[in-house]
């Protein structure tokens, strides 16, 4: 998915550290006009998988001041649909459970409302 799409999809908040430091955690607010969802799907609106998936990579990306990429994922779980007729903000905690130089193995969350929305088990990796 393009930046520019994904970031007109969702409006974020600056990231905030976790109090056990390595991650941070975001709030993104869901654009309930936005024409993805006049595709995905007509007359039951949800938000793409990957559209997600790119918004982690974002904020990971901005914590971190490097571009990154997913490298591998061990697991990613959409537990949920994130529909904007049941709920327009997502809190995403990413947490960095490893790192070996510029890779960094993470584990990232995303809940609306309460309700567990997706899980994302993975490494990133500098873009080249």
């Amino acid at each position: 998915m393009d930046r520019a799409l994904c970031r007109s999809l969702f409006r974020t908040s600056a990231l905030a550290p976790l109090p056990e430091g390595h991650g941070w955690t975001a709030r993104a607010n869901l654009a309930v006009d936005h024409p993805i969802f006049r595709g995905h799907f007509p007359g039951r609106p949800v938000t793409p998988g990957m559209a997600i998936v790119q918004l982690a990579q974002q904020l990971l990306s901005e914590g971190l001041s490097q571009e990154l990429h997913l490298r591998t994922a061990r697991a990613i779980k959409f537990l949920s649909p994130l529909e904007p007729a049941t709920g327009t903000d997502l809190d995403i905690v990413l947490k960095i459970t490893g790192a070996e130089g510029s890779n960094y193995t993470c584990d990232i969350s995303g809940t609306c409302g309460g309700r567990a929305v997706f899980s994302l088990k993975g490494s990133f990796a500098p873009r080249t």
